[in-house]
């Protein structure tokens, strides 16, 4: 698949969660639970499930939503449903 769109994730930590949010973004892959919480808007199940460094950089995640996805790809469980569906940036149009 030829990657047509990319994601900014500079602000994040360097590991796998910003992995998955990577690829949640630009492809539409399902995350697990700490990243998913993060893009349902649910910080609280967020903070029960983030390692140290996540914990650590929670802004940073509140932040990278805000200012660097689009806005139709977090805010409820529905949400990231629907992004999934749709493939992502490089779903198919």
């Amino acid at each position: 698949m030829e990657q047509k769109n990319s994601v900014n994730v500079d602000r994040l930590p360097n590991n796998a969660s910003a992995d998955a949010a990577r690829a949640y973004v630009e492809e539409g892959r399902l995350p697990g639970g700490f990243v998913k919480h993060v893009l349902s808007n649910d910080f609280v199940g967020a903070h029960g499930r983030a390692d140290g460094t996540n914990e650590a950089h929670m802004d940073d995640w509140a932040m990278w939503l805000f200012n660097d996805i689009p806005s139709s790809a977090w805010g409820s469980e529905e949400a990231v449903t629907e992004w999934c569906l749709s493939g992502g940036l490089n779903g198919d149009d």
